[in-house]
């Protein structure tokens, strides 16, 4: 109900993808090959954004922001 919220999740989540697509491959080289460490990195990003999902709906169960109504 919040337009702020909406715009303010919506910078969390592009910012959260991007950075775990950035870096979760490259941490993971240091265990793993190459092609692995590439596959797991990009699938952990993609997971990731719906466990800050579930982590924001536990911690702010109305929204980020309070509606005006």
């Amino acid at each position: 109900g919040s337009i702020r919220g909406a715009l303010a999740g919506a910078l969390i989540v592009g910012i959260v993808d991007t950075l775990g697509r950035a870096f979760l491959p490259t941490f993971f080289r240091f265990f793993m090959s190459n092609p692995y460490a590439d596959g797991v990195g990009r699938a952990l990003a993609s997971v990731s954004i719906y466990l800050l999902m579930a982590i924001v709906l536990i911690w702010r169960p109305t929204g980020l922001f309070r509606t005006n109504a």
